[in-house]
């Protein structure tokens, strides 16, 4: 009897070949992989991770770039103002006052501070209106000077008709030479008046101040407004024929400036 294969034997043998190539080929990638080195993964690792923290940098400590001597807090560095300090050394400046024309000042609070003179002053404001020191002199040994600058300090001003408003500000006398000696001043409030309009309402406001009580000395004045802020004309129309052009124009200047004449004299002392 002649035997027949069965055609399923050849494809087993070809299958049995190619698993044996691939085992083959997988140990020779296995083997090339490590071939490069001799040295076990576990010290490699150790080896990578010692590289690496070797390139960090290194810790940086905090310096001050600012000396020990040299740091001061911002309150060291503020200067302060005269009338909020006080020294349980130094003896507080009397309080002062004088009245003329109806008009009570006081000054407080006076001292010499390198190029500066400072002194509080307080006074009545008789009617609703603001009134603005116009004059003010201070000697002090040889020096003359009306140069000072004016801040408020407080404000009240008269709601009803026969209250008294009052005013505080200080007044800084800043041209004080450093090499005057001198102890004692003398300070003159020569007058005040009304503060000055709003711009483009001169006339509005000179006619209301001095317009009726004019009418009363027989004076009649007129005042036009500008086109430009801060331009107006201002006049007498008529007088009294007893009365000179002179005494009309001054009559009409302190009556709608508000002015009010002192003077109101101090003398004091302050402690360098």
């Amino acid at each position: 009897m002649k035997t027949i294969s069965s055609p399923n034997q050849k494809p087993n043998l070809f299958f049995t070949l190619a698993i044996s190539l691939a085992v083959l080929l997988f140990g020779i990638v296995i083997k090339s992989a490590f071939a490069d080195t001799n040295t076990p993964v576990s010290e490699q690792v150790a080896k990578a991770e010692s590289e690496i923290s070797s390139e960090a940098p290194a810790p940086v400590n905090e310096v001050s770039l600012i000396p020990s001597d040299q740091k001061t807090s911002l309150a060291d560095e503020q200067p302060s103002s005269p009338s909020s300090t006080s020294d349980e050394n130094q003896p507080v400046p009397q309080v002062k006052s004088q009245v003329a024309n109806g008009i009570e000042f006081t000054i407080s609070n006076y001292s010499r501070v390198a190029y500066h003179f400072y002194v509080d002053v307080c006074y009545d404001l008789p009617g609703s209106g603001i009134l603005d020191i116009n004059e003010a002199t201070l000697l002090y040994g040889p020096l003359r000077t009306s140069s000072f600058e004016f801040r408020e300090i407080s404000l009240q001003v008269a709601t009803e008709v026969g209250q008294t408003g009052r005013r505080c500000a200080n007044l800084d006398f800043n041209q004080i030479t450093t090499s005057e000696t001198s102890k004692t001043f003398t300070l003159i409030i020569g007058s005040l008046s009304l503060v000055l309009p709003a711009e483009g309402e001169e006339c509005k406001e000179y006619l209301a101040r001095g317009e009726a009580a004019l009418a009363k000395q027989g004076i009649t004045i007129q005042c036009d407004q500008g086109t430009e802020f801060g331009l107006f004309n201002y006049g007498i129309v008529s007088k009294p024929d007893a009365m000179s052009q002179e005494q009309a124009d001054e009559l009409l200047y302190k009556t709608i400036f508000g002015i009010i004449e002192g003077p109101w004299t101090f003398n004091g002392t302050v402690e360098k």
